[in-house]
């Protein structure tokens, strides 16, 4: 018996050997960007972290070196290795701040790694002036950022 519809059988015959590599090929695109934007998203994540740990850090050595529990002379904390290490954790902040990726945008945005400086310069210049205060306002800043950081990592 002759095909009635010889179009339709044709079109079947050559379905059946390219339609498993369109589907792939669709499945391949589909799944490259989901994992594209997973990856992404994990990723800016781990910048967030890593600015976090160093604003933690940074903080953590602000009140060691200049805490307010305790009354410091100015001539004791120029040899302070304590204090070396402020200065350290600051440096290390500001790297991280310029060295990530990902969210290098939202970080020059927000003008952080300026306004950290800002902050730090303030502190220095006033600290022998109002030491609890100076101690209090960095501090407060530092928790900003923080903020600022989280909310990136929840955009994300």
């Amino acid at each position: 018996m002759l095909d009635p519809h010889p179009h339709l059988t044709v079109f079947f015959q050559v379905w059946a050997a390219v339609g498993p590599m369109v589907g792939i090929m669709v499945g391949y695109l589909l799944t490259s960007r989901q994992q594209l934007r997973q990856w992404k998203r994990d990723n800016v994540k781990q910048e967030c972290r890593e600015i976090v740990e160093g604003l933690t850090d940074f903080r953590f050595a602000l009140h060691a070196a200049w805490g307010p529990t305790e009354v410091r002379k100015e001539e004791d904390l120029t040899q302070s290795a304590v204090r070396d290490e402020f200065r350290n954790r600051g440096i290390e902040l500001q790297r991280m701040l310029a060295s990530r990726i990902l969210i290098n945008d939202e970080i020059r945005k927000s003008r952080m790694a300026s306004r950290l400086s800002d902050a730090i310069d303030v502190f220095k210049a006033s600290y022998f002036k109002d030491q609890k205060a100076s101690h209090d306002r960095l501090r407060d800043t530092l928790f900003v950022f923080l903020d600022e950081v989280v909310l990136i990592a929840k955009r994300a």
